[in-house]
């Protein structure tokens, strides 16, 4: 007989071809093996014993005439997008899976003939929890929030997410995507075979999409990628045994070429090269890459070494004290008390606008809702989707209760609503974080999605100073994607502005690759357009470095960014800087200028604007024409948006002229000249030298 691993390392090749061909990868199970021995060579022992052990119960199975209970709990991280899938749509899934196991599935009766006399009820009945590893009432599902649902770079990072002891529990991760490992194609799920990995990875990975037949599940696969993941994690292969002609270990299975995709006709591949004979390939069975809508069975042969997994390997799963333990015997009846939680359309919004929450509480059914809306109106809701509105600038807490005839839970998330000021400041805008000012302050809000390490104001290095904004990225979580989010900006009437900003980053080794990328907004952050963005070598200033990055005096780049589109000069312009995290290292930025290029006329009664000379060595001379006699106020500032000179005075129908004499109290640099009476503004640069 052929060892397990060579038929592991064999396949790694045609999925690849596979997955070029279909862009799907329908399992990655034993990519995911190979991962496993790659940092655990002792697996391979593992697996030859089981082969061993198979075959000799194979020689003498136990006859099996009981169904086996499996305790199920289904982790579902997300990140309050799709992926967080209804309840309904979970137990969709499960029952789904257990007519298929059991072949009670309506189209059973589609396996042709001579494959049915083969086919086999497994006995077998996956039932989601009651009683969670703490004694406590649950519905077998767990819902967690994690940035970590868009698929890490090391895959089974997920799984530390939320894991019970599988020794008690069937643990399936549902999840948002699952990394490809630089592959082309889209992986759908994968397991972990019986005893071949550490007890805290063993169960199955599947994505949301692929997880059920209805809510946002794929209805052409059935629910069927979970079942192919079910007959890994009860020790079965690939019906093609993983190589050309390759073998599963199954007698009643015929020699496969491959895998195989679509949904061909009965018989496929008759008496091909490999043996399969007049009936040809199982092309409907679980086991193989055929479409969900197409398979339809398990064998005798495949049952036989699911009994020898689950008097092995998961004997304690469907014992009768674990049975109890996790509440699955029966004994258990009734609801839960429901765990509040909630998400919101925008967390981050100016004065005056409006906050959609929606009350995502689960393991429970609620009864009675109580949100309270501190800074809001209304200020306390009882609605399951209440929109409130924010008048006044600030950071305010949310927090919901729920309740039903089992109890009731609560949630409260301080510094979650977000509202700046609009109209926005004024412009332009320096930081060079000298100051010190924690973040959040008021030129800055943090996105920090995973509550990890984020953005904050560091002494450790800067540009031009001793200070800068940072984040550690010494524990390298990939997927993390942090924001810095700047305060609004009143960039009304400008036609052309620019970004300026320094970077200090480096790898943490030559294959890393973190991103920075830089997005503008012209109404308030509700849309946001990219206008720069690079990552790995092309972010780094410094050398690639294992130790955590502190940048030298010459490890900075200047970055200045011009596209930004005239439709987002607004009273609330707002920009960002978003760094996604992939395994790489600490990440500084510093000198944050926001400045105007030009700007276009935007009052009705000021005509004609000229600044004369410009640049400026002594003395500058204003001029302009009014329409009105209004009382008019220039203004300068520099380009940190502090006021530097004010004065008023009573324009005259016609050509107005005056002179401002105190520019030896401006230093040499760029500043903004602006006039404003009660019809508008008007705004120009000054070059003092």
């Amino acid at each position: 007989m052929k060892k397990l691993h060579l038929f592991f390392i064999m396949s790694f090749f045609s999925l690849q071809i596979f997955a070029q061909q279909n862009q799907i990868i329908p399992c990655y199970t034993n990519e995911n093996l190979q991962d496993l021995l790659s940092k655990n060579p002792s697996l391979y022992e593992k697996i030859n014993q089981f082969d061993n052990d198979l075959q000799n119960f194979q020689r003498n199975p136990v006859t099996q005439k009981t169904v086996r209970v499996i305790p199920t709990v289904v982790h579902v991280i997300h990140m309050y997008g799709s992926e967080n899938i209804s309840k309904a749509q979970i137990e969709n899934q499960i029952a789904t899976l257990n007519e298929d196991i059991n072949r009670l599935n309506s189209d059973a009766t589609n396996t042709p003939s001579p494959f049915a006399a083969v086919a086999a009820d497994c006995q077998i009945e996956f039932r989601l929890a009651k009683l969670d590893p703490n004694g406590n009432c649950t519905d077998g599902i767990v819902r967690v929030y994690s940035p970590l649902t868009n698929g890490p770079v090391n895959r089974d990072d997920v799984k530390a997410v939320s894991y019970w002891p599988s020794n008690k529990y069937f643990n399936i991760w549902v999840v948002k995507n699952i990394d490809n490992g630089g592959q082309q194609g889209t992986i759908l799920g994968y397991a972990q075979f019986p005893g071949f990995g550490p007890a805290t990875t063993d169960g199955v990975v599947i994505r949301a999409d692929y997880f059920g037949s209805i809510g946002t599940g794929n209805t052409g696969y059935k629910g069927r990628t979970t079942t192919h993941e079910v007959g890994h994690w009860l020790g079965l292969r690939h019906i093609w045994g993983d190589a050309t002609c390759g073998n599963d270990n199954v007698a009643d299975t015929p020699p496969h070429e491959g895998a195989n995709s679509g949904c061909p006709t009965f018989p496929f591949k008759a008496n091909n090269a490999c043996g399969a004979g007049a009936n040809g390939e199982m092309f409907m069975n679980y086991m193989d890459y055929t479409n969900g809508g197409c398979q339809n069975m398990f064998t005798q042969g495949q049952k036989n070494i699911m009994d020898f997994v689950l008097n092995g390997t998961r004997a304690n799963l469907w014992s009768a004290s674990n049975l109890a333990a996790t509440g699955v015997d029966g004994s258990i009846t009734g609801i839960c008390a429901p765990k509040a939680d909630f998400r919101a359309n925008n967390l981050f919004i100016c004065a005056g606008q409006s906050v959609t929450f929606t009350d995502v509480s689960w393991n429970g059914p609620v009864d009675v809702r109580n949100w309270s809306f501190t800074g809001g109106t209304p200020s306390t809701s009882s609605d399951s989707m209440p929109v409130i509105t924010y008048n006044t600038p600030g950071t305010y807490p949310v927090s919901l209760t729920v309740t039903n005839g089992a109890g009731s839970n609560t949630k409260t998330v301080t510094a979650y609503v977000n509202v700046a000021p609009s109209p926005g400041g004024p412009t332009p805008f320096f930081d060079s974080f000298e100051d010190s000012q924690p973040i959040p302050n008021n030129n800055w809000y943090v996105n920090n999605p995973d509550n990890g390490t984020t953005w904050s104001v560091s002494s450790a290095a800067g540009a031009s100073g001793i200070y800068s904004a940072r984040i550690v990225n010494s524990t390298a979580n990939s997927k993390n994607i942090d924001e810095l989010i700047s305060t609004t900006y009143n960039m009304s009437g400008v036609t052309s502005a620019q970004i300026k900003f320094k970077v200090a980053y480096a790898q943490r080794s030559s294959t890393t690759n973190d991103n920075l990328r830089l997005f503008v907004s012209g109404n308030c952050g509700q849309n946001w357009a990219l206008r720069w963005s690079q990552s790995g070598s092309t972010l780094a200033t410094a050398p690639a470095t294992s130790s955590n990055f502190i940048p030298s005096a010459t490890q900075w780049k200047e970055v200045t960014v011009t596209n930004i589109p005239a439709t987002n000069f607004t009273s609330n312009f707002r920009f960002k800087f978003a760094f996604e995290s992939a395994g790489g290292n600490n990440i500084y930025i510093d000198d944050i200028n926001l400045s105007i290029i030009s700007s276009i006329q935007e009052n009705s009664s000021i005509k004609e604007l000229s600044i004369y000379p410009n640049p400026s060595y002594g003395l500058v001379n204003i001029e302009f024409k009014s329409e009105k006699e209004l009382k008019t106020t220039f203004s300068i500032y520099d380009i940190t948006g502090r006021l530097m000179l004010q004065h008023q005075i009573k324009s005259i129908v016609g050509n107005n002229k005056f002179i401002i004499n105190e520019n030896s109290s401006l230093r040499t640099g760029m500043y903004i000249l602006t006039l404003e009476n009660e019809e508008g503004k008007f705004s120009k640069r000054l070059i003092i030298e």
